[in-house]
């Protein structure tokens, strides 16, 4: 009998070696940048009111989120991680020292106890600024019939992509404009399907790369993530917009609270808060 095992891991201001399209002098030097107060509570701003309403309120609840962070991350910063997630029983907060940036959420993934009487795990990595739909677990359970466990067993590998979304923009008055996006390989509406055996190698392929390396499923019937788009992106997510989708009828607000549980004014008065503090 197939038992799908659902793995969120987000990684939370992770200080290590690699995994930055911004380069520091020294771990001195990136320690000081991913600390920084106002910096931190800017991130907190976008993961509590963007991130963490849709884990809190999966329409299914069996699943894991692994919250990756540093060994060295101030204290009212780890505090204010587990206050944030202490409503949340499907969170796992993992801390790990510096090393390279693949091997440390390597080991964090070997770390994690396994799923008992999985067959399969779904992994999505889950930036701390994206969204997922309140059904994305309910909804990788679903897709992953008959019909597409037949794919997995060609290569006992398999990527699920979902790619309608929505952008979500700081903008210059800390407001947060909407657009309505299809992006191929993001990570927030992507799941690879791994065997047991293989549950830790989501950081051992590069999601925009997935196409030569596994059978990649693409679907855009419903909206399933959202993309948060600042000036501390690390990832150029500004540059990938991908393509629009025409909006008939639909209400963005609306979508946006029915999809993922947002409130675009408590996103917009968090991020006001970090920027006087």
């Amino acid at each position: 009998m197939i038992s799908l095992a659902v793995t969120f891991v987000c990684r939370f201001s992770y200080l290590g070696d690699g995994g930055f399209q911004v380069e520091h002098e020294s771990l001195e030097a990136r320690a000081a940048f991913l600390y920084d107060r106002k910096r931190l509570l800017q991130r907190f701003a976008w993961f509590e009111h963007v991130t963490l309403p849709a884990i809190r309120y999966q329409t299914d609840p069996n699943f894991t989120f692994l919250l990756m962070t540093g060994d060295s991350l101030p204290d009212w910063a780890l505090e204010k991680l587990r206050a944030l997630l202490a409503d949340v029983p499907q969170a796992v907060i993992m801390q790990l020292p510096p090393m390279r940036h693949r091997d440390a959420c390597h080991q964090a993934m070997t770390d994690l106890a396994p799923i008992e009487g999985a067959t399969h795990y779904a992994l999505t990595r889950l930036d701390d600024d994206d969204a997922v739909a309140l059904d994305y677990v309910e909804r990788l359970r679903l897709d992953f019939g008959p019909d597409l466990q037949r794919f997995w067993a060609r290569n006992r590998m398999l990527a699920l992509d979902y790619t309608r979304g929505m952008v979500l923009e700081q903008g210059a008055d800390d407001g947060a404009p909407l657009d309505p996006r299809i992006m191929q390989l993001a990570t927030a509406g992507l799941a690879l399907i791994f065997g047991p055996h293989r549950r830790a190698d989501l950081f051992r392929f590069a999601h925009h790369k997935l196409a030569g390396r596994m059978t990649v499923l693409s679907q855009e019937d419903d909206v399933m993530f959202v993309r948060g788009v600042h000036g501390q992106n690390d990832s150029n997510a500004s540059g990938q917009r991908g393509l629009p989708w025409e909006i008939v009828e639909i209400d963005l607000d609306e979508t946006l609270i029915a999809r993922f549980a947002i409130e675009r004014a408590n996103l917009a008065a968090a991020l006001k808060a970090a920027e006087l503090s």
